[in-house]
């Protein structure tokens, strides 16, 4: 069976800036289809932009199942950003409702090369079961450069050897660490610093949906 490598339109922009000849060597090889996800709308797309490098057929954009998925509120936040800025406008969610709606393929093939720890890591690693790995060149925090120390995040140098080291591994990955990050991120958000850097523990504030259906 084939390893499925996906990526995103950032992934794709810097590895075709920094190796071009990168997208050719995946394609020689046998065992390794290669797909992008793109948070855009088809219309929007130039496929010729990528069919020197990626089967057109392999390329997937905003879809109307996914549209139809969205509140109204979300559909309304869209649509005005959309509309503010066409060019620039990219949904980086459209993944992961891809990934846990749409995708066809087996998570265990998959593995996706992202960028940001937040929608390409900790989105990916809770709402879908595919792995992911992150370019170091292009790391970012919620699009920020100021990305912090986190064990086990797994970063990469735009390096086959290394995709395929962690494609063809039986590498039980461990997101643990993001996690706790990422919802002290959060609690910091919404309760503020002062009470974050209190004692009150985390945990008994933000609960798993997993946990807040327990019985007592």
């Amino acid at each position: 069976m084939k390893k499925k490598l996906f990526l995103g339109l950032k992934e794709f922009n810097y590895i075709k800036e920094k190796d071009k000849d990168f997208f050719k060597k995946v394609l020689d090889l046998k065992d390794i289809d290669l797909f992008l996800v793109i948070g855009k709308y088809k219309e929007d797309v130039d496929f010729k932009e990528f069919e020197s490098f990626i089967k057109i057929e392999n390329i997937f954009t905003i879809s109307k199942k996914y549209l139809d998925s969205l509140t109204e509120m979300d559909k309304n936040i869209k649509t005005e950003k959309y509309e503010k800025d066409k060019n620039n406008y990219y949904d980086e969610y459209y993944k992961i409702f891809f990934f846990k709606e749409e995708c066809l393929f087996t998570p265990a093939d998959i593995l996706y090369l992202g960028h940001d720890i937040w929608t390409d890591g900790y989105y990916l690693s809770n709402f879908t079961s595919v792995d992911f790995v992150l370019f170091k060149d292009i790391l970012t925090n919620n699009n920020n450069q100021n990305v912090p120390e986190i064990k086990d995040l797994y970063l990469i140098d735009l390096s086959l050897s290394q995709i395929e080291e962690h494609l063809f591994s039986d590498k039980q990955y461990n997101y643990l660490p993001l996690n706790n990050y990422v919802k002290k991120e959060l609690y910091s958000q919404i309760f503020g610093k002062e009470l974050f850097n209190s004692n009150l523990k985390i945990g008994n504030i933000l609960k798993s949906d997993k946990d807040a259906h327990k019985k007592d």
